[in-house]
């Protein structure tokens, strides 16, 4: 059973990923088959039903080009990035 602590957290990653995603113009299918996930744990993570093991954290990392830390910053600032910011993350495809 998951703390409230782990559960926020893994609602904020799943945020994440779904912004970051959304950023790129990914499907989730997509997403899934660069990080050589299935669709539907990747839409659980996106729901922060699931808890990634360290290998799935930076599969996903590598399939949506980012840092690691990168995957962990506010998904509000995801949502709203900068044309600037869209490009850079762009770039990286």
């Amino acid at each position: 059973m998951q703390s409230a602590f782990a559960k926020k957290h893994l609602k904020t990653l799943g945020q994440s990923i779904r912004a970051l995603r959304h950023a790129q113009s990914l499907s989730q299918e997509d997403l899934a088959a660069r990080a050589q996930i299935h669709v539907t744990y990747l839409s659980s993570l996106e729901c922060g039903k699931r808890n990634p093991s360290m290998a799935i954290f930076f599969s996903l990392a590598h399939a949506l080009k980012v840092t690691p830390s990168e995957l962990l910053f506010c998904p509000s600032q995801a949502e709203t990035l900068t044309g600037a910011d869209r490009r850079r993350v762009n770039k990286r495809n």
